[in-house]
C-alpha cells in the first residue's frame, strides 16, 4: 500500500476502524496511523491530530521509519490548528491566526495532549510539532533508540513521568520547547546528542534538568531570534540537584562565536540557570562535571539565585559550575 500525504487522528473516535485518510474516517490512536508507515517515506507525510479536550493515549514503539528525501521533515505529527507561518516568523502564536498572538512555549495553551510514550528505534526524519506530552498518568514523552533522528518543535513535556531521551547514538533536537515539573527533563546517553535550540524552558526538575552521560553531548544553539535556554527552580531541591550534569566523558557545549564556522555569532546562545528562591541548599548546583566531562562556552552561562531582599544575585562560585575533584574535567570560556 502506497503512503498518503496526510493522515488524520481524532481521540474522540470510537475505535481505529477508519482508514485514517480523512476526518470522517480518522483513527482514534496515533499508534494506529504510525503502524501504517511500513515503507520508506519519499515525500513529506503529515499526521493531523484533532484539537480536543480528550487526551490521546496508546504507546507506540516503532522501528525503521525511514525518510529518503532532501530535508529531515519526513513524518510530521502536528495539531490540526498548527500555523507554520507563525512559527517561522518567531513572533506569533503557532496555534493562532496568522500574524496574531504571542510566541512563547512557556505560556502557550496547547490544543492537543498526549498521555503516551513515542519510542523510535532506528528511525529518521520524524518531526513532532505543537503537542503537550503529559506524564501525570504514567510514562510519556519521546524516546530515541538505536541511531534515531527526530525533532520536537514548540512542544511541552510535563509531569514526573515525561522525559525526553536520546540513546544508542541517536540525535534529538528540541526547538523552542517547555519542560516543567519533570524528574529529569532531558537525557542524552550512550554516545547520543541532544540539541536545545532556540528558547528552551526547563522548570522545577526534581533531580537533574539535563543529564549527559556515556560519551554523549548536549548542544545549546540559537534558532532564528530565539537563543536562550532557561533552567529554573522555584523551591529548594533534593540533595545533589544539578540543573545540568555531565558524566563519563560527556560534553555540554554552549554555542558562542568561537564554536561557529562562520565569522559572526548567529548561532550563539545563552544558558541562564536560576534558583528563584532565597533558600539555596549546599548541594544545589548549576552545572556538575564528572569523570572526564567538559563544558564549553562558560562565558555564555549565568547562574543566579535570590538574596534575602528578593533581588537576583550570582550563585556562589562553588555551586555554579562544579568539577569533580580528580575527575579530569574541563571548563572552556
Amino acid at each position: 500500500m502506497s503512503l498518503a500525504s496526510d493522515y488524520y487522528v481524532d481521540a474522540d473516535k470510537a475505535d481505529d476502524t477508519g482508514d485514517g485518510l480523512s476526518w470522517g474516517n480518522a483513527k482514534k490512536h496515533l499508534s494506529a496511523v504510525l503502524e501504517l508507515i511500513v515503507e520508506p517515506i519519499t515525500s513529506t507525510v503529515t499526521v493531523h491530530l484533532k484539537s480536543t479536550g480528550t487526551v490521546y493515549t496508546g504507546d507506540y514503539q516503532g522501528r525503521g521509519i525511514l525518510y529518503i528525501g532532501e530535508y529531515t521533515d519526513g513524518l510530521i505529527i502536528q495539531p490540526d490548528v498548527w500555523n507554520q507561518t507563525n512559527y517561522d516568523d518567531g513572533e506569533h502564536d503557532p496555534f493562532g491566526t496568522t500574524g496574531t498572538g504571542t510566541f512563547n512555549p512557556n505560556t502557550a495553551t496547547f490544543p492537543v495532549t498526549l498521555q503516551l510514550k513515542l519510542e523510535l528505534w532506528n528511525c529518521f526524519g520524524v518531526v513532532v510539532k505543537g503537542v503537550r506530552f503529559d506524564g501525570s498518568a504514567g510514562d510519556a514523552g519521546l524516546r530515541l533508540m538505536e541511531k534515531s533522528v527526530a525533532n520536537a518543535l514548540y512542544c511541552r513535556f510535563e509531569s514526573d513521568g515525561s522525559t525526553e531521551i536520546a540513546m544508542m547514538g541517536s540525535l534529538l533536537r528540541l526547538e523552542n520547547c517547555d519542560a516543567p515539573d519533570n524528574n529529569v527533563a532531558v537525557i542524552s546517553m550512550g554516545q547520543s546528542q541532544v540539541q536545545l535550540l532556540g528558547d528552551t524552558y526547563i522548570t522545577d526538575a526534581a533531580t537533574v534538568g539535563v543529564f549527559a552521560t556515556s560519551g554523549s553531548m548536549v548542544w545549546l544553539m540559537a534558532s532564528g531570534s530565539h537563543h536562550t535556554t532557561r533552567i529554573t527552580t522555584n523551591t529548594p531541591r533534593v540533595k545533589q540537584y544539578a540543573a545540568m550534569r555531565a558524566t563519563a566523558g560527556s560534553k555540554i557545549c554552549v554555542m558562542d562565536e568561537n564554536l561557529s564556522p562562520f565569522p559572526w555569532s548567529y548561532f550563539a546562545s545563552l544558558l541562564i540557570i536560576h534558583h528563584n528562591n532565597q533558600i539555596l541548599r549546599k548541594e544545589h548546583f548549576g552545572i556538575m562535571l564528572e569523570s572526564g566531562s567538559q563544558v564549553t562556552g562558560v562565558s555564555q552561562i549565568t547562574c543566579t539565585k535570590l538574596d534575602s531582599k528578593g533581588d537576583t544575585v550570582p550563585m556562589p562560585d562553588d555551586q555554579s559550575i562544579v568539577e569533580e575533584e580528580g575527575g579530569n574535567t574541563t571548563k572552556t570560556e
